[in-house]
């Protein structure tokens, strides 16, 4: 399986909830295939839908996989950081976005078991970043109109040069 590309509509599109008790895909199969394009992508984290899949599932990197099903965001830091992001469905495109240094979540774990934790740093930054994957948005929606047709006229640039 591998990345859909950068213009694919389901990235636009809110994902369904993972259903435990009737099953959309089969999650162990669904958590492999994530994090098999997440490493082969060198990525930190990687959403269900970048890989085709309209559900509420992602994968952070870490010592361990964290794989984080049907999130919510219940609390954010008033206090904002700056900072360059990439995304593996936009190769080779950076773009600086404001986020909150800390949230407090609750999500599922594979088996179902309900988890809630408190991220900060790179760690939350990924989160919400896999978080608006699953919402229907990318990194894109944070920008000013200006800066989004700027990022994107790099990224065509980009893709032409590849093309030649």
């Amino acid at each position: 399986m591998k990345l859909v590309s950068s213009d694919d509509r389901i990235l636009k599109t809110p994902c369904e909830k993972f259903n435990f008790m009737n099953p959309q895909y089969n999650i162990i199969e669904l958590v492999n295939q994530l994090i098999t394009v997440m490493n082969d992508n060198y990525g930190i984290g990687i959403a269900a839908p970048q890989i085709g899949i309209p559900l509420q599932v992602f994968v952070l990197r870490g010592e361990e996989p964290v794989v984080v099903i049907n999130p919510k965001i219940l609390e954010s830091a008033e206090e904002l950081v700056d900072l360059e992001e990439g995304c593996l469905s936009f190769p080779n495109q950076l773009v600086s976005i404001k986020r909150p240094i800390w949230i407090k979540v609750r999500y599922n774990s594979i088996n179902g078991q309900a988890n809630s934790f408190r991220f900060e740093g790179i760690t939350a930054r990924a989160f919400q970043h896999e978080f608006d994957h699953l919402n229907g948005k990318t990194m894109y929606d944070h920008l000013s109109k200006l800066k989004r047709d700027i990022a994107l006229k790099k990224m065509k640039k980009v893709k032409n040069e590849k093309r030649n």
